[in-house]
């Protein structure tokens, strides 16, 4: 069974493709979303300042008593932000293709980074690679 779309892309037993190409660029899908966000904000509740490092990056941020950051990191869909508390403060870290923001108590942001987390091996988190390679927050 021929349709007519079949017939108008078929000229002389080829595909035109020039007609086709059209045809995609209508039917691709508007505003596909292909990043994701994810925001933690850290408070310090010590009575001494608190470190924020930021890996792999190895971006670092004190926080002073009672104050707090956020760190946002961006990237693509399907992987998450990890974090971990450490004698001296937390680790947070980014997925591969990741980017990073960090925002004071007060809104405004501090630092970041359009430099991408790159791959990791295999089966493997970013956060595992760089504890293993790095150990942060071991000071």
């Amino acid at each position: 069974m021929t349709t007519a779309v079949d017939s108008w892309l078929w000229v002389k037993g080829e595909v035109d493709m020039g007609l086709l190409k059209r045809l995609l660029t209508v039917f691709e899908p508007p505003n596909q979303v292909t990043r994701a966000e994810q925001r933690l904000t850290l408070t310090n509740h010590h009575a001494d300042p608190r470190k924020v490092i930021v890996e792999p990056w190895a971006s670092e941020f004190v926080v002073a008593p009672g104050d707090s950051l956020t760190v946002v990191i961006g990237g693509p869909i399907g992987g998450s932000m990890e974090a971990q508390e450490v004698q001296q403060g937390w680790v947070v870290f980014g997925w591969i293709g990741s980017t990073y923001s960090v925002i004071d108590s007060r809104g405004k942001t501090i630092d970041s980074t359009d430099s991408a987390v790159p791959a990791v091996p295999t089966g493997v988190s970013v956060r595992s690679f760089v504890t293993t390679m790095f150990k942060p927050g071991s000071e």
